[in-house]
C-alpha cells in the first residue's frame, strides 16, 4: 500500500502544477506543462511497485477533472485569455478572432469607432488591412493601438508580426504622428522592408485623421533602412493609392482577406483588370473571377460615383467567392476616390452578401473586420 507520505508528495507535486486563477501564460504553455505531468506519472510507473504505480494514477484521475477545471476558470477571469484551454486544442479553428460573413465594414453605431492595422504577411511581401470595431473613447488613436493590439493573434490569421507598437508612436503638432525607433534596432533588411514598414505604416494610420508620417531614430530625425544611402524621413498619409484589391490567404485553413494590389494602376477599369489576375509571386489570388466579364466602368468625379458595367445578362450565385469579388470591387472604387458605387448588366440576383447589385452602393468604410464589438 502506498504510504501517506508518498500520496501526500504526490499530491504536492500535483498541485504546484496546477496554474493559479490568474494565470497570464499563454493556454499553450499551461496545456505543456500538463501533458509534462502526465508524462512523468508514466516514467514512474516503470520504477516504483505496481500496486503504488496504480494508486497513484488512480489519484491523478480524481484530479484531472479539477485540474482542467481550474485552467478552463483562469481562462475566463482573465480578460485578456479569449478562449479557455479545453476549447482551443479539442475545436482546432474556434480559437481564432470571430469574424463575420463579410470582409468589409460599411457602417459602424454612433458610439463606435474603427481602428486599422497594417499587418504584414509573413513571408514581408504584402501588408494586410485588419479592422476592429470599438467603443468610442476620448483617447489619442495611437494609444488605442497600443490598448488593443493584443486581441488578436496575426500568426493564426496566417499573417506576421504586427511590429509598429514595439515602436515609440505618439502624436506630433498638427495632424502628424511620430514614429520613434532605438538607436540598435532590427530594421536592416533594406528597401524590401523600407516598403513594407512604410506600408504598415500607410494602412495603420490613413484613415485615422493624420495627415503624415515622420521617422526618427533614438529621437533623431529619419530611419535608415539596410543599406540606403539616406534615411527616410516619413511619408504622407493623405491622398489615395489607386490601386485593386486581390485575395490574401496563408493555406487552405487559414481565412481569407482582401489586399490592396502591390502595384498601381492608371485608372479604375485598369485596376479592375488587374483583379483577374492572380499574382502567385506574391501569394496573392484574383479576386475576379475569368468566367465574370465586366465591360467597362464609367465615372462621375464631380458626384464621386462609379458605375460598373457587366455583360449584359449576367446571372451569378450568392456564394462567398462572388462576395469577395463585389467587396474587393467596391474597396478599389474607394482607392480611386469614389464614395458610392453601382452595377449594371447583373440579371440576379438582386444582392449577394449585403451589396445590392441594383441599387448605389457607400463604398466600405474598412476591409477586413475581425472580430465583434470589443466592450472594455
Amino acid at each position: 500500500m502506498i504510504s501517506k507520505k508518498c500520496s501526500d508528495k504526490n499530491l504536492e507535486y500535483l498541485l504546484k502544477q496546477m496554474p493559479p486563477i490568474q494565470d497570464k501564460r499563454p493556454s499553450q504553455i499551461i496545456y505543456r506543462n500538463i501533458q509534462l505531468v502526465l508524462a512523468k506519472k508514466q516514467k514512474r510507473k516503470r520504477v516504483i511497485p505496481i500496486l503504488a504505480a496504480a494508486a497513484a494514477f488512480s489519484i491523478l484521475l480524481i484530479l484531472t477533472p479539477a485540474l482542467f477545471q481550474e485552467v478552463s476558470l483562469s481562462g475566463h477571469t482573465n480578460k485578456k485569455e479569449n478562449y479557455p484551454i479545453l476549447q482551443e486544442y479539442s475545436q482546432k479553428h474556434k480559437d481564432r478572432p470571430t469574424r463575420s460573413e463579410t470582409n468589409i465594414i460599411t457602417k459602424v453605431k454612433k458610439d463606435q469607432d474603427i481602428l486599422i492595422f497594417g499587418v504584414p504577411d509573413q513571408q514581408g511581401q504584402n501588408v494586410i488591412p485588419l479592422s476592429l470595431i470599438i467603443k468610442k473613447q476620448d483617447i489619442p488613436y495611437v494609444e488605442l493601438l497600443y490598448e488593443y493590439k493584443g486581441e488578436f493573434e496575426p500568426r493564426k490569421l496566417g499573417l506576421g508580426h504586427y511590429f509598429l507598437t514595439d515602436f515609440n508612436l505618439k502624436e506630433g503638432k498638427g495632424k502628424d504622428i511620430l514614429i520613434d525607433v532605438p538607436e540598435k534596432n532590427d530594421i536592416n533588411l533594406g528597401s524590401v522592408y523600407n516598403n513594407i514598414f512604410n506600408q504598415s505604416v500607410f494602412e495603420s494610420f490613413r484613415g485615422s485623421g493624420y495627415m503624415n508620417a515622420q521617422y526618427f531614430t533614438g529621437g533623431k530625425r529619419g530611419i535608415l533602412f539596410g543599406e540606403m544611402a539616406e534615411p527616410e524621413n516619413g511619408i504622407s498619409l493623405s491622398g489615395y493609392e489607386n490601386k485593386g484589391y486581390l485575395i490574401f490567404q496563408k493555406d487552405k485553413d487559414a481565412p481569407e482577406f482582401l489586399a490592396p494590389s502591390p502595384f498601381n494602376s492608371k485608372s479604375f477599369y485598369a485596376a479592375l483588370m488587374d483583379m483577374r489576375k492572380s499574382k502567385e509571386e506574391w501569394h496573392l489570388q484574383s479576386s475576379i473571377p475569368e468566367n465574370v466579364a465586366i465591360e467597362k466602368s464609367v465615372g462621375n468625379e464631380k458626384l464621386k460615383q462609379v458605375v460598373v458595367f457587366f455583360k449584359k445578362g449576367t446571372e451569378l450565385e450568392d456564394i462567398p467567392k462572388n462576395r469577395l469579388m463585389f467587396e474587393a470591387i467596391m474597396l478599389a472604387a474607394k482607392e480611386f476616390g469614389y464614395q458610392s458605387i453601382s452595377f449594371e448588366g447583373i440579371k440576379k440576383p438582386q444582392r449577394i452578401g449585403n451589396i445590392q447589385l441594383h441599387k448605389k452602393n457607400k463604398v466600405p468604410l474598412a476591409p477586413n473586420p475581425i472580430n465583434e464589438v470589443i466592450v472594455n
